[in-house]
């Protein structure tokens, strides 16, 4: 009997694992729009806004000039890619992404 409790608790440590990863999954997009938060020179000077659309773009409004450009995320940092060149935001823990001085940080509105 012990051999059968122990196989029921291997199968439900797995289905947790299962769900756990699912959920890890899920943060790979974005979606929705992205405005400037909080104080600072980088703050919607440079860029206005983000505004995630489907699939892996993303179109960036800077000086009054909209541009859509790629991204990914890797960990905690999400990758824009615009004719070979790339800017990193990092993600926060309330999923805002900063990208420093320059550009500021950007929370979903």
């Amino acid at each position: 009997m012990a051999r059968h409790e122990s196989w029921r608790l291997s199968t439900a440590s797995f289905g947790t694992m299962l769900a756990f990863m699912a959920l890890g999954g899920c943060g790979s997009s974005l979606s929705g729009t992205y405005v400037p938060a909080g104080s600072g020179m980088g703050n919607g000077l440079v860029m206005e806004k983000m505004e995630f659309g489907s699939g892996d773009n993303v179109t960036l409004t800077m000086m009054q000039q909209r541009i859509r450009v790629t991204y990914k995320i890797d960990g905690k940092q999400l990758l824009l890619s615009a004719n070979g060149q790339q800017m990193v935001f990092d993600i926060d823990s309330k999923g805002c992404l900063d990208g420093g001085g320059l550009f500021g940080k950007f929370c979903k509105s």
